[in-house]
């Protein structure tokens, strides 16, 4: 319960990881010594404020995480996922009350700030709809055909985080209505197809989606800096 509402925190993990390049499912991978997804498990156990966390994971990673994570993080719903992002995110929706709020957020973003998501929900308050963005830093080029059709104003682009907040009626409406209907490569799109507003919660740049080789060297200098001030 958190400002008198119920809230649920919803944990994708369902990904094989094949741009990693790597037998290890991502999410598994250890940076600094610790999984990926124990660090991002972390983050919204050590809160203590959601009635229930839904981690989605893929049937042939269900015995590594009983035999590894499920003692220490007694309280969490495993939910089997799908082939495709959507469909791992709709079967957890599928379990949620019409009631209350939903934490998005991607299992293999493990350095999102319990602060910031604690100021998010705060944020939330009055709204259907609340994403984690960062200001794009550098100049976007729309392009068709390797040719560039225009550019957009630098400082009206973001790019799209994770968590994403929703109220529970909202997402569950949406998924039900556009699910395998539309392409959506996060969960505001559909929100935003039913017209709903869709806010922005202004995040850092350290909440980075760890998805190639290349993300690992920056994941490691994160982990280690944020460990230190951890275990001060």
């Amino acid at each position: 319960m958190y400002n008198g509402e119920k809230i649920y925190a919803i944990i994708t993990a369902a990904g094989s990881g094949n741009r990693m390049g790597m037998k290890t499912p991502k999410q598994f991978i250890e940076v600094n010594n610790i999984p990926i997804i124990e660090r991002t498990l972390n983050k919204f156990y050590d809160l203590n404020i959601f009635d229930k966390i839904f981690l989605v994971i893929r049937q042939e990673d269900k015995k590594f995480i009983e035999e590894n994570l499920s003692k220490k993080f007694r309280d969490i719903q495993i939910i089997i996922g799908g082939k495709t992002r959507e469909e791992s995110t709709f079967n957890a929706i599928k379990l949620l009350d019409d009631d209350g709020i939903s934490v998005f957020h991607d299992g293999v973003r493990p350095f999102v700030s319990k602060d910031d998501i604690i100021r998010a929900l705060d944020f939330f308050k009055g709204k259907n709809a609340v994403v984690f963005a960062v200001r794009e830093k550098d100049t976007v080029k729309v392009v068709d055909n390797m040719k560039v059709i225009s550019s957009p104003a630098r400082k009206n682009i973001f790019r799209v985080q994770t968590p994403q907040i929703f109220s529970n009626k909202i997402i569950k409406e949406a998924y039900n209505k556009f699910y395998g209907k539309i392409e959506a490569t996060d969960d505001s799109i559909f929100v935003s197809k039913l017209g709903e507003e869709v806010y922005i919660y202004e995040s850092n740049y350290n909440n980075i989606k760890i998805t190639t080789p290349e993300d690992l060297y920056l994941a490691d200098l994160i982990a280690k800096e944020e460990d230190y001030y951890e275990n001060r």
